[in-house]
């Protein structure tokens, strides 16, 4: 559940509203300074190759399903997300 109001461009700790453990980071994002993508698993084992990743600033658009690890690769080869 979420409470409270974002404003937009500032940058939020999140958390998973079952267990309270932060949301953990996969890169950073390069929306702003300070910025982080992170990552939520699709089961219940996290795994960076069946994910959802967005970005911690409320308002950024930077964020996608990562599918066979797609993102990774890219990350890998580009270094930039």
């Amino acid at each position: 559940m979420l409470s409270g109001e974002l404003k937009e461009g500032d940058k939020h700790e999140l958390f998973c509203p079952h267990c309270g453990e932060m949301f953990k980071k996969l890169v950073n994002c390069n929306c702003r300074p300070g910025a982080d993508m992170v990552v939520i698993g699709m089961t219940p084992e996290l795994d960076f190759n069946d994910a959802i990743t967005f970005c911690n600033v409320a308002g950024c658009t930077n964020g996608t399903f990562i599918k066979s690890g797609d993102v990774i690769r890219h990350i890998r080869l580009q270094g930039t997300f």
